[in-house]
């Protein structure tokens, strides 16, 4: 794996000369970007991808909060499975968050690509994101936004997490560690002048991805270590398939059919259609785990490491060596446009919303209305964190 990333606390803005933009969304924008390096050519200059948080946006939406707690966290955990926060300072247009650059890409663009990976390369896969996940919940942090969208590929084939705009505190302890060190982040950060939005709370929105969240989420409840497990669940099923699980033409039906899902069902079986080789009864069985509709009955993450599908693997090791190469798997690229588009990001706040449970006369549960009103974010993977073209630098005027 590459060696850590050095840490630039003192970075600021014209010391980036930016290339292209990698993506943007309702929310951010996110740019590539090399360190200019006046003793070094062009070429040995440090890569990075630049997320950009403007101004105006943070105030319309009351996202001050949200990106304080992002920096906050991001400057608290570290793994060698977690792209790491590099530097953070502000200037005219916003907040601008200095993170690892992934030359792989991400999975989502793999999987688009080669349809799906076999099952040595999921378990190097899976098991990387679990042990950075795992590596996160020991600090009392829940991801929230798995996704192979969020899923990065660094130039030695190793794995990273990335975008923890959706991760939250759940512990007493960790809510404590981020009060005490978010706390006007975006003021004391440096180059320019901050306008301090109105405050607005947040604690109560989630950020997600709707064909990632679990059943308990879909109906209001707050994002939990079990939730993790479910789109980790759900990136596993994916990764043998080339599909996620549960995915309709919008999100509302998705919600819809998260609501109503039990793997024990016949009718709800993500398993019908798939290819016979695509799972192996290992693999079969720990997606039925993690999948399972009550959160207390899904496996932590030391569980998963001890199944039967990652046998003779150590999980909590495979950043220490050589990366696994990630082989085409037996399915091919699929055609069905809504499995290959990606999936964004969404941030809502619990709002009463009626799902009819599916096989259950006369029951509703209610349910964030957020299928109809949530903000997307979507935009930070429009396109990978990767250059497949040598990046054309091109110095943001002041």
């Amino acid at each position: 794996m590459e060696e850590s990333p050095v840490i630039l606390p003192t970075l600021k803005f014209h010391d980036l000369v930016f290339g292209q933009e990698l993506g943007t969304g309702a929310f951010s924008t996110v740019k590539y970007a090399r360190q200019i390096l006046k003793d070094k050519t062009r070429s040995h200059w440090p890569e990075f991808a630049v997320k950009i948080v403007s101004t105006q946006k943070i105030e319309a939406l009351g996202y001050e909060q949200s990106i304080n707690r992002e920096i906050a966290i991001l400057r608290t955990i570290s793994h060698p499975g977690i792209s790491r926060l590099i530097s953070s300072f502000r200037f005219r247009e916003g907040a601008y968050l200095v993170l690892e650059f992934a030359s792989g890409g991400d999975l989502h663009t793999l999987l688009r690509k080669n349809g799906s990976l076999d099952h040595e390369s999921t378990k190097f896969v899976i098991g990387s994101v679990a042990a950075a996940l795992w590596s996160i919940h020991e600090r009392g942090f829940v991801f929230v936004d798995i996704k192979p969208e969020n899923i990065l590929i660094t130039e030695s084939g190793h794995i990273k997490l990335t975008d923890f705009g959706g991760c939250r505190p759940v512990t007493q302890e960790a809510k404590l560690s981020v009060k005490g060190s978010s706390e006007n982040l975006l003021k004391e950060l440096r180059d320019g002048d901050w306008k301090q939005a109105a405050p607005k709370k947040t604690e109560q929105k989630t950020e997600g991805t709707t064909a990632y969240l679990p059943p308990e989420v879909v109906i209001g409840g707050l994002p939990t270590y079990a939730a993790d497990i479910w789109a980790l669940g759900c990136v596993l099923f994916q990764c043998l398939s080339g599909r996620p699980p549960i995915l309709e033409d919008t999100d509302h039906l998705t919600a819809q059919r998260i609501v109503s899902f039990h793997l024990s069902d016949g009718s709800s079986d993500v398993f019908v259609g798939c290819d016979e080789t695509a799972f192996n009864d290992c693999a079969k069985t720990l997606v039925q785990q993690m999948l399972h509709r009550e959160a207390p009955a899904r496996p932590d993450i030391f569980e998963i490491s001890q199944s039967a599908f990652f046998d003779g693997v150590d999980i909590f090791n495979l950043h220490k060596k050589p990366a696994h190469p990630l082989d085409v798997g037996s399915i091919a690229p699929v055609s069905d446009a809504k499995w290959a588009r990606r999936q964004f990001s969404s941030i809502w706040a619990p709002q009463p919303h009626v799902y009819d449970i599916g096989g259950t006369s006369n029951v509703t549960t209610k349910a964030r209305n957020s299928w109809d009103s949530a903000i997307l974010e979507g935009g930070e993977r429009d396109e990978t964190f990767a250059t497949t073209q040598k990046a054309i630098l091109t110095k943001i005027s002041e």
